[in-house]
């Protein structure tokens, strides 16, 4: 028999959080898109322009 790890914590792939739990999940979202979109081209002497643009055209390709 195969046994189930499901936390109270997770979130199903088609579910819906309610907003007191989903605006936390934005900031959180919008602080790891900035380390990775903005601050690491900087730090490797890049443009973060061109990083925030290459981040909006690959998710448009994903949409």
């Amino acid at each position: 028999m195969e046994k189930k790890c499901m936390h109270s914590n997770s979130i199903g792939i088609n579910e819906r959080p309610e907003i007191k739990r989903w605006i936390p999940l934005s900031f959180q979202h919008v602080f790891a898109m900035s380390g990775a979109t903005v601050l690491v081209p900087l730090l490797n002497g890049l443009h973060s322009s061109k990083a925030l643009f290459t981040a909006g055209i690959g998710t448009l390709i994903y949409i």
